[in-house]
């Protein structure tokens, strides 16, 4: 049993999508690069989604950049906002979109930047995931993921992901109703932050669809992660902790010269 991310990401990219949140993207990834980083780089996004990272790696300059996603739906999204001259104006011969499933990858070759952003704790197999992300970095080269964190609730919110997915399309309004308010007013608590300013990914709606329905779910802390991928040949450069306890760490990782 698999939510449907890529039925959210059609939604988000037809009503909620809009140049400004392109700019944001493009802003968050500074936060892990700077532009010399990446202009000029070979680029792989894992999870694409709605193709909007992809997009933003190649108006930051990078020199090909491979958007892959297993939901049909997903790829369907993202070609269609690359095409939207409001959102893209760089050189689309840069990018391109495919099918491709990380667990089982046809992917070829190796990239100077690898990024899956909250992707790999939905396959199912999230440590199998991560070994073939890492196979794909280049010697020297950026991984960048983003995993949910372990906490004492992660077991329960496992369960009701599972219950939403299970339960007919009126039972998953009520549950969105039921979620909406506490969450909104839990991530405002603890971030301070108003949740509809969002500055990455969704806006406060469509992200309350893909937490509740995000299932396969799978988690790990901070240190399980970095002593991971520290044991199979890469440095950590960044850590950011989650904002809210069951939110995503992100990371970025160099792979070690001359190992894997």
């Amino acid at each position: 049993m698999q939510f449907d991310f890529g039925e959210n990401w059609k939604n988000y990219s037809h009503h909620a999508l809009t140049p400004k949140r392109l700019s944001a993207a493009r802003q968050s990834l500074l936060c892990f690069l700077n532009p010399e980083q990446i202009r000029n780089k070979k680029v792989v996004d894992i999870g694409c989604g709605s193709g909007i990272f992809s997009l933003a790696f190649t108006e930051l300059g990078a020199a090909q950049v491979l958007g892959t996603d297993v939901n049909p739906k997903c790829l369907s999204a993202s070609h269609s906002n690359y095409q939207k001259s409001e959102f893209f104006t760089a050189d689309s011969r840069q990018l391109s979109f495919i099918q491709d499933d990380i667990l089982h990858t046809n992917l070829h070759g190796q990239y100077d930047l690898v990024y899956s952003w909250g992707v790999l704790h939905h396959t199912g197999a999230m440590y199998q995931a991560l070994d073939n992300c890492l196979q794909l970095v280049h010697s020297g080269g950026f991984f960048i993921v983003a995993l949910y964190n372990r906490h004492w609730s992660s077991p329960i919110w496992r369960i009701i992901k599972y219950l939403y997915n299970l339960s007919p399309l009126f039972i998953k309004k009520i549950f969105i109703i039921l979620f909406y308010l506490p969450i909104m007013l839990a991530k405002a608590l603890v971030t301070h932050v108003n949740p509809f300013r969002k500055t990455r990914g969704m806006d406060f709606y469509y992200d309350l669809v893909d937490w509740l329905g995000g299932y396969p779910y799978e988690y790990a802390s901070i240190s399980e992660v970095t002593k991971y991928i520290i044991a199979r040949g890469f440095t950590t450069v960044k850590t950011i902790p989650a904002e809210v306890p069951t939110g995503c760490n992100e990371f970025i990782f160099i792979k070690n010269q001359d190992v894997y």
